[in-house]
C-alpha cells in the first residue's frame, strides 16, 4: 500500500484594485475559495479556517489502526533558561531594633 500524493494548498490574503480584502485559498494554480474579509487578521484567522475545512474534505479514512509510536517532542527556548522555582523560607520572626545599628 503506496502513500497518497500530499495535497499542496497555498492560502493569502490579497488587496484587489479597489482595496478591498480577500481571503483566497488555493490548490496549485486553482482557486478553490475565495472570500471577502475586513482586515489582514480576520483574513489570515479565515485563511486557517478555509484550510483545515478543505484537508477536512479531502481526508480519507484512516486504514491501518496499529497505535502511533510514541514521539517526543523537544522544545528549544531562544535566549536563557528560566530560573528555577524557590518556594519562601520560613525564618523566625526578628524583634524590631535586634540586629539594626
Amino acid at each position: 500500500m503506496s502513500a497518497p500524493d500530499p495535497v499542496q494548498y497555498i492560502g493569502q490574503v490579497e488587496r484587489d484594485c479597489e482595496g478591498l480584502l480577500w481571503a483566497v485559498l488555493y490548490i496549485g494554480p486553482n482557486v478553490i475559495s475565495r472570500e471577502r474579509v475586513r482586515s489582514l487578521r480576520r483574513g489570515r484567522r479565515r485563511i486557517t479556517d478555509m484550510l483545515l475545512a478543505a484537508a477536512d474534505r479531502t481526508s480519507r479514512p484512516i486504514e491501518d489502526r496499529r497505535p502511533a509510536a510514541k514521539n517526543v517532542v523537544v522544545i528549544y527556548v531562544i535566549g536563557q533558561p528560566p530560573k528555577p522555582y524557590r518556594a519562601p523560607t520560613t525564618s523566625p520572626p526578628t524583634a524590631q531594633g535586634e540586629g539594626t545599628p
